[in-house]
């Protein structure tokens, strides 16, 4: 397997902006080179990237004006002794430069397919929106990407991606207007489109799995397809696979940290302590990777060296109250909640904000004991605590409950859904707590671990025991700072036996 980087191209051409093509030629060879089985592409923006990408091969590609057209060359040399290996030329009309840079593909590469578009204003307009760091300037470029050229699948994708980052609320109407076009995308747009879109829609697992499938089939070495397939495996209960579909993906991209993140992860889905926290080492001394090996070290049953990594965690945090919060919160994740409460409760925050988790951390311990008297005068000590307020006024019902909850002003859908679940559990209607924790599962298409845990939990709390056995509880890693993680964890470490 040979390793290919592509750098910018060298452009000669006196009737052609030289420099977006400069970009332009390497993006394009790259996506049509997806398909080589035995070559990983990069597209490497300087001479020092090649080494950063630890390629063996650059191709670097000039673009002359030649007799009646244009001349695209290519020279692929060994990175190691700078030697050429091979050179390959062909070419190409002005304005159809697109074509011509297939065809170079393909001499590189008999498994090349051709690039997203045949329109070579497009791409110009794909790259000068790519390349700008101005967000409403991409977006505008990208646009008009596609308005020049509608079956345009890469500019597609583009534009979703760049309206999610910025989290605009156009990102559903882009995704939309994509799949209104998919059918004319290429194969491998298509496939790497519905990917896209099944997890930005958070489809049902299974279809998640196939879609990343898909691409992978076409683009054999793309390493994040192979993450995501990876990832989703694991949490579908397919370890063997899922363990070769990310290693392949660390294999093929070493230093992506996000990729051995995701294969950490999966381990400890997968049960495997020892290897995830081999793996959570290999990310290097980061506070929030501590705080994971902490978690992976307690559920491999050791809380004695668990509550040592933690403690290095703790040293990272340079907040007091928050120093306290996480400590606290580290000792019910253990099982000692009785001493978490008193660790809270003899702490005097400074900061308004910290009191007020504080004291609705207590309430919901407290609750987790079935002390509801002792949760309510928790919260009546402290009415500027709201969240505890709610939280500690036992309802006579679930459907009071859920009415109570609904009718919170100022608290967004998804905090509602969550809150209400997590009291319907803790005050025992479990049947509603059920129903509840199966419609947050099936919004994260099978992917929220802690739902199923809880729907796991409510299940068996309300007699349908072997219901909740088909549920499919993994182990998860408990998130620092979520008010509800020693309950959701807690009630997976019971469903496991851990």
């Amino acid at each position: 397997m040979q390793r290919l980087a592509l750098l910018p191209a060298n452009v000669l051409v006196t009737d052609i902006s030289s420099e977006w093509l400069r970009y332009a030629t390497p993006l394009v060879l790259a996506q049509d080179l997806a398909p080589a089985r035995q070559l990983i592409v990069s597209v490497a923006p300087s001479e020092s990237a090649v080494y950063e990408e630890h390629s063996s091969e650059t191709l670097r590609t000039t673009i002359t004006e030649g007799l009646g057209g244009i001349e695209l060359a290519a020279n692929l040399a060994t990175v190691a002794s700078q030697k050429s290996r091979n050179n390959v030329s062909t070419r190409a009309q002005p304005f159809h430069i697109i074509a011509g840079l297939n065809e170079l593909a393909k001499e590189i590469d008999g498994h090349a397919t051709l690039f997203s578009t045949n329109s070579d204003h497009a791409l110009e307009l794909l790259v000068a929106g790519l390349t700008t760091a101005d967000p409403q300037a991409k977006v505008a470029r990208l646009r008009a990407a596609i308005q020049a050229d509608p079956s345009f699948g890469l500019a597609h994708i583009a534009l979703v991606e760049a309206l999610v980052t910025s989290k605009s609320p156009e990102a559903i109407a882009a995704l939309r207007d994509g799949e209104a076009h998919r059918d004319s995308f290429t194969r491998l747009d298509k496939t790497r489109f519905n990917l896209f879109a099944s997890q930005l829609s958070r489809a049902p697992l299974r279809q998640q799995i196939q879609a990343a499938t898909a691409v992978i089939q076409i683009d054999p070495n793309n390493a994040d397809a192979l993450g995501t397939l990876g990832s989703n495996l694991f949490l579908a209960g397919d370890a063997v696979q899922a363990q070769q579909a990310l290693g392949r993906a660390v294999a093929i991209s070493p230093d992506n940290a996000t990729l051995r993140h995701q294969l950490a992860v999966g381990l400890v889905e997968a049960r495997q302590y020892g290897q995830a926290e081999k793996m959570f080492a290999s990310l290097g001394p980061n506070p929030a990777v501590l705080a994971e090996t902490a978690s992976c070290v307690l559920l491999a049953g050791d809380t004695a060296r668990a509550t040592s990594v933690f403690n290095k965690f703790l040293a990272s945090v340079g907040n007091p109250d928050a120093k306290v919060l996480f400590r606290a919160s580290w000792q019910a994740l253990t099982g000692d909640r009785s001493g978490a409460i008193q660790q809270l409760s003899n702490r005097q925050m400074a900061d308004p904000r910290a009191r007020e988790l504080a004291v609705s951390q207590i309430v919901i311990w407290q609750l987790m004991d079935k002390q509801f008297d002792a949760a309510r005068r928790t919260a009546a000590a402290q009415p500027t605590a709201p969240m505890a307020l709610t939280l500690a006024a036992r309802p006579a019902s679930a459907t009071e409950w859920t009415t109570r909850i609904n009718g919170l002003a100022g608290t967004n859908e998804q905090t509602k859904q969550l809150l209400s679940a997590y009291g319907l559990y803790l005050y025992g209607f479990y049947a509603e707590s059920a129903k509840a924790w199966t419609a947050i599962r099936d919004q994260s298409g099978d992917t929220d671990l802690r739902a199923r845990a809880m729907l796991a939990a409510s299940l068996k709390a309300a007699g349908q025991t072997p219901e909740a056995a088909k549920v499919g509880v993994l182990p998860f890693l408990p998130e620092p700072g979520d008010l509800y993680s020693a309950l959701s964890f807690g009630e997976m470490r019971k469903l496991i036996g851990g």
